[in-house]
C-alpha cells in the first residue's frame, strides 16, 4: 500500500513538471529560454543567478545546476524559473560502453556525458 502511494505522487509530481514544461515552452519568445537542442549545454541568467542546462538527446532536460547565486533565495527563484521553462530534469538512462586501449571501460550517456555508478548491462 505504501508502495502505491509513493508511485502516484511521483507520478503526479512528473505530471505537474510536464504540464508546466509544455505551457512555458508555449509562451516562451525569448531566446534564452526557447526549447533546448540535442544533447546542449546552456549558460543563463536566470533571477540573478546563473544557470546552467544540460539536454538529453531527445531535446529535455537532464540537469539543472545553479553555478551562483546572490542569496538561497535567488537560487530557489532560478530553479523554480529553470523547472518551469525546460522541465524538471532527468538524466537519460541508456548508457554507452566506450573500450580504452588498456582495457579498460567508461560508460556514458548517449551525448557523451560521464555516467557515474556502476550498470546493470
Amino acid at each position: 500500500m505504501r508502495t502505491h502511494g509513493l508511485v502516484i505522487v511521483l507520478a503526479l509530481l512528473s505530471a505537474g513538471c510536464a504540464s508546466a514544461h509544455r505551457a512555458s515552452t508555449a509562451g516562451s519568445s525569448s531566446p534564452e529560454l526557447s526549447p533546448l537542442q540535442s544533447c546542449e549545454t546552456r549558460e543563463l541568467k536566470l533571477a540573478g543567478a546563473d544557470v546552467v542546462v544540460t539536454a538529453n538527446a531527445d531535446g529535455s532536460a537532464a540537469t539543472i545546476q545553479v553555478a551562483g547565486a546572490p542569496s538561497a533565495t535567488a537560487r530557489k527563484a532560478a530553479l523554480g524559473a529553470a523547472r518551469s521553462a525546460f522541465g524538471c530534469p532527468r538524466r537519460d538512462l541508456q548508457t554507452v560502453a566506450h573500450q580504452s586501449k588498456w582495457g579498460l571501460v567508461t560508460w556514458t550517456d548517449p551525448c557523451g556525458h560521464p555516467v557515474s555508478g556502476s550498470s546493470s548491462h
